[in-house]
């Protein structure tokens, strides 16, 4: 049976991903920050405005792409606590939306980082910056979701499985979605179900106001041989066009060669996605083109 979780285990992990390149901090906005009785590592590089911010992971993954991306803006990435290799002090756990948001949004006030912010999400960064626009409107200009989870997608999941397996199965995948996972499985140990439900809630009361958004949506499943694989799919891709319509002129834009590490697998993808965003933001414009 397939699990919920979409995050690889800490070992498959190590096993991947490697150790990264090594990066020294230099500029005024890189190196370590207090935020109050812990350190972020941060890495920013570039001049020009809007400030691109990476959510997901650790400042290695967008090592390559924020690079190419310098000599067009401004540009920042940062170390998520627990992660392997992080460079920021741990947190404790679980951990939420609302804990990556306040992290980050006080990681840029004391790092003094320029707004306004373009927010690049990944995965369950693709959550947190949904969030993260809805708690701060004023600081957000932009938003590029790298096949990021939906508020509602372990709901609907659930919802959608349900008529398809024996009730004692289908309490199991509740329980186990509803359960942060040991650190060995996630080493960040994210409370994904409050995640989602916090930022449900958050978008209802305060919804994403008009922005350039660009949504990058896997075109192949990560295990073509899971169970449930061509419902799974059917959903997400749902799910990415609900993304889409976070706000008017949403543009969706399908990976087809990618399965969910698109920023890896297609980066091209990313870049263009990114630099339209902030092409609109600078030209004043709602819809990237």
């Amino acid at each position: 049976m397939a699990s919920l979780r979409t995050w690889r285990t800490a070992a498959e992990f190590l096993e991947v991903q490697g150790a990264g390149p090594t990066i020294v901090p230099r500029g005024r906005f890189s190196g370590w920050f207090d935020i109050g009785g812990r350190r972020l590592f941060l890495r920013c590089t570039g001049h020009r405005s809007p400030t691109v911010v990476f959510e997901g992971g650790l400042t290695h993954d967008w090592y390559d792409l924020q690079n190419q991306l310098t000599p067009f803006t401004r540009v920042c990435s940062y170390d998520h606590p627990n992660g392997p290799w992080s460079r920021s002090d741990p947190a404790p756990t679980p951990r939420t939306a609302r804990d990556y948001v306040a992290d980050l949004h006080t990681l840029l006030r004391v790092a003094h980082v320029p707004g306004p912010y373009v927010l690049a999400g990944h995965s369950n960064g693709g959550l947190f910056t949904q969030l993260y626009a809805s708690t701060h409107p004023r600081q957000v200009a932009g938003l590029v979701l790298i096949d990021a989870v939906h508020a509602a997608y372990h709901q609907r999941r659930l919802a959608m499985l349900k008529p398809l397996l024996p009730t004692d199965v289908w309490e199991a995948l509740r329980r186990e979605a509803m359960t942060p996972q040991p650190r060995l499985l996630d080493p960040e140990r994210v409370d994904i179900w409050t995640s989602e439900r916090q930022t449900r809630v958050a978008l209802r009361r305060s919804p994403l106001r008009p922005m350039p958004l660009v949504v990058l949506a896997r075109g192949r499943p990560e295990d073509p041989d899971a169970a449930f694989v061509e419902q799974d799919e059917r959903l997400w891709r749902q799910l990415q066009r609900e993304l889409a319509h976070l706000v008017p002129g949403g543009r969706l834009v399908i990976a087809t060669n990618s399965s969910h590490d698109i920023q890896h697998q297609q980066p091209e993808l990313v870049l263009d996605a990114i630099r339209d965003v902030v092409r609109a933001v600078r030209a004043g414009d709602l819809v990237p083109h």
